[in-house]
């Protein structure tokens, strides 16, 4: 492409840029569900605020008198030899700086304060999906002094700022396989490390981070295997690196196969095949998949409501269904959040340039990776709400990157379209430098949390506590009470759901169904809705029905502590005990302060005859207080059978309490002195 030809393609690249800007602008002016990606800046300072406008503004002038007073420089020469190390080494110590200095302090969006909380916690939540970053969490707070909170927030923020670093080292070691030229380095680096995953290397509070990394270095094995410059066996740990992080690696098994198999004797025949066996081939495999697809959601409702479903459904909240306006639009938001330079992507001719932008091997691989990746923000259901859950998707923000700054760096010539590459880098560090500053603000991080939550507020429902226990830290009980009549009024359900609770403790247990049926169909997506129904058919022995209503409830949110108490509850009346004491275990590990699930172990543990966990559970049951006298002298009684006189003493010093007892008490110590 001649150089004219070039500038001619200039003004769409700046438009593209200053359209981006001024949507970001406008976004903050009115904060809205169907573009949250363009209204990070409403949670900022004012100062801050223009200070990001005036860059963004003043960026694309200055980076066109950088361009022309470079022309007549060989960028191929700039920084190489001893330079070269030099000033990578301080990119990497001035990235780890900023990695530090401006970590996250609000930790509201996604489910970060009860990450922090469960680490602390004696026993912590495993959770099967991302068991490989819950254990390393949970490890590396333990060494530093835990289990407390604040050992937990330490292990989040050192392991995702090491991951970020980590993650930068391998794209600098990357980058000299794909560019001689030391600047185009740099600029690739630049455009990649800057999209907007990034923002879970600054400390961020989720189980995310490692997964980042790990997705990174497969994706960057996979590349060099394609090209290769590396034995195809290298992408096996790097899977399973990514895997043991977290159950989201499963969408690099289609790059994983491609990597292992091209240009393999088995690659060769398909390929071989006519085209016309291929689609059919193809059609035979969607259909078994789909095949498969109803097979496991009609056996897993945990199953069933991980996907966004194609159709609406008794189970749908607010019309949210694949091809909804909303779902789009959120998927759009995401995607724009973690890679803004994904805009420029349209405006590269590719047919016009000189040569081929990638080699066949490669084309192949990023495509067939970002596909993959992407299908996961298009089909999983978030959940919590899409603007609220970006760090779940974040991992598919890498490759994608990858693939936008290869095309961009690569399309670009080293003078007359480096202004293009700079333009990229900007729009993505605009939009990151603005969400690190919200989160690096308490204040900022919950007023957006804040935000997010009125979005979706049915989707959202436990946020709704989050907000009244800031409230009440911050001293400020008329927020509270306004938010309160606020919850009842945007979500009628709740109501309902407390006079089906009244009419179950009043043993009311037919009135209990109808009511909580009621609270179901104002808000479908209420679990504790389907588990009090469950508890409901219970009390009234119609177990089936109970099972059914409580599996529901577990699909919905297999960690609710009230839904997992409810279902062991079913499960000791239908005698599956071992699976009545996973769920109330969890029940206790998710909210150790649930007394009733503590009470449900006790029933459990009574009837299979097993003393020392009963009087266990019985023991963290009485340590929530509340509990009546009689708890409080059967623990004396067992710790005196078992001569444990000095747990003995502590019970009876709290049975003190009960003026009632003083009798007891006093007979106690008649016949074991050694108790005064």
């Amino acid at each position: 492409m001649s150089e004219t030809s070039r500038d001619n393609y200039r003004p769409l690249f700046f438009l593209c840029y200053y359209v981006f800007v001024a949507l970001n602008v406008l976004g903050d002016l009115f904060v809205s569900k169907y573009w949250f990606a363009f209204s990070f800046g409403s949670y900022l300072p004012v100062t801050s605020r223009w200070i990001l406008i005036l860059f963004a503004i003043l960026i694309p002038p200055l980076v066109l008198i950088f361009n022309r007073r470079t022309k007549s420089v060989d960028s191929s020469s700039i920084m190489e030899g001893n330079y070269e190390k030099l000033a990578t080494m301080i990119i990497i110590i001035a990235v780890a700086v900023l990695f530090y200095l401006l970590r996250a302090k609000g930790f509201y969006l996604g489910d970060g304060e009860s990450l922090l909380a469960s680490v602390a916690s004696a026993n912590p939540i495993i959770k099967t999906r991302e068991i490989g970053e819950s254990l390393v969490h949970v490890w590396f707070s333990r060494l530093l002094g835990g289990p407390n909170e604040q050992s937990a927030l330490l292990s989040y923020q050192i392991l995702s700022i090491v991951s970020g670093l980590l993650f930068l080292i391998t794209v600098f070691l990357l980058s000299r396989k794909l560019f001689d030229c030391y600047f185009e380095r740099l600029l690739f680096v630049a455009l990649w490390v800057s999209g907007g995953f990034s923002l879970l290397f600054f400390g961020y509070v989720e189980n995310y981070s490692i997964l980042a990394f790990g997705v990174a270095l497969f994706s960057i094995i996979g590349l060099l295997v394609m090209r290769g410059e590396l034995s195809r066996l290298w992408i096996l740990p790097a899977y399973t690196f990514a895997l043991f992080m977290h159950g989201l690696a499963l969408t690099l098994t289609p790059a994983l196969l491609i990597v292992l198999s091209y240009r393999t004797s088995v690659f060769m025949r398909i390929r071989s095949v006519p085209r016309s066996v291929q689609y059919v081939a193809g059609l035979f495999l969607i259909i078994i998949g789909v095949l498969l697809f109803q097979y496991l959601s009609a056996r897993s409702f945990f199953f069933r409501f991980a996907f966004v479903p194609l159709f609406e459904n008794r189970f749908t909240v607010g019309h949210y269904t694949l091809f909804s306006l909303r779902h789009i639009t959120d998927v759009i938001n995401v995607t724009v959040l973690l890679v803004p330079a994904i805009v420029f992507v349209p405006l590269f001719r590719l047919q016009k340039l000189k040569g081929r932008v990638f080699e066949a091997s490669e084309r192949i691989y990023l495509l067939i990776l970002s596909l993959s990746v992407l299908s996961v923000p298009f089909l999983l259901d978030p959940k919590l709400g899409m603007p609220k859950d970006w760090d779940l998707f974040a991992f598919a923000g890498i490759p994608v990157g990858l693939f936008v700054s290869l095309l961009i760096v690569r399309s670009a010539s080293k003078r007359m379209g480096m202004y293009i590459v700079l333009l990229a880098i900007c729009l993505n560090i605009f939009f990151l430098s603005g969400r690190v500053l919200v989160n690096h603000s308490e204040e900022s991080a919950f007023e957006q949390f804040y935000d997010y939550y009125y979005f979706d507020p049915l989707l959202n429902q436990n946020s709704f506590f989050q907000i009244i226990d800031y409230y009440r830290e911050a001293g400020d009980e008329m927020k509270v009470i306004v938010e309160q009549n606020k919850w009842g009024e945007i979500n009628p359900s709740w109501k309902s759901n407390r006079d089906g609770q009244k009419a179950l403790s009043e043993g009311r247990f037919r009135d209990a169904v109808d009511i909580f049926k009621k609270t179901i169909r104002q808000n479908p997506a209420s679990p504790s809705g389907y588990s009090n129904i469950g508890a409901a058919y219970l009390s009234l022995g119609i177990f089936d029905s109970a099972l059914v209503y409580c599996l529901i409830a577990r699909g919905m949110n297999p960690y609710n502590p009230r839904v997992n108490h409810a279902y062991g509850m079913l499960q000791i009346r239908l005698e599956h005990y071992d699976e009545a004491e996973k769920a109330l275990k969890m029940a206790t590990a998710i909210d150790p302060s649930l007394q009733e699930a503590y009470q449900g172990l006790m029933t459990l543990y009574g009837k299979t005859g097993r003393i020392d966990e009963y009087f266990n559970a019985l023991e963290s049951a009485v340590k929530l207080g509340g509990a009546p006298a009689y708890s409080y002298r059967r623990l004396i009684e067992h710790f005196l059978k078992n001569n444990d006189y000095q747990k003995s003493q502590v019970y009876m010093n709290q049975l003190k309490a009960f003026p009632d007892q003083r009798g007891y008490i006093d007979t106690l110590i008649m016949l074991f002195p050694r108790l005064q």
